[in-house]
């Protein structure tokens, strides 16, 4: 099964709303980046909490200058 995915913030706070079958569909995931809109600090917590062994790397770029420009590695996520 796959073990990275990239999702807006707004589909990880679906999937969090839709129960614990939802979330262990999702606990095998070792890497979850995210990007395209702003993560809520609350929702961070959630998904630090439901996947604790599942590393978080948020992408930022534009679409202008050709993709990711930058990132905040899974260290800085720890401590939110």
């Amino acid at each position: 099964g796959a073990n990275r995915t990239f999702l807006v913030p707004a589909v990880l706070a679906k999937v969090l709303e839709s129960g614990e079958d939802a979330v262990k569909l999702f606990s095998a995931l070792k890497t979850y980046a995210y990007g395209a809109s702003p993560m809520p600090l609350p929702l961070l917590r959630q998904a630090l909490q439901a996947w604790p062994d599942t590393d978080f790397i948020q992408a930022y770029g534009l679409t202008e200058v050709c993709g990711v420009i930058s990132h905040l590695l899974p260290e800085a996520h720890r401590d939110p």
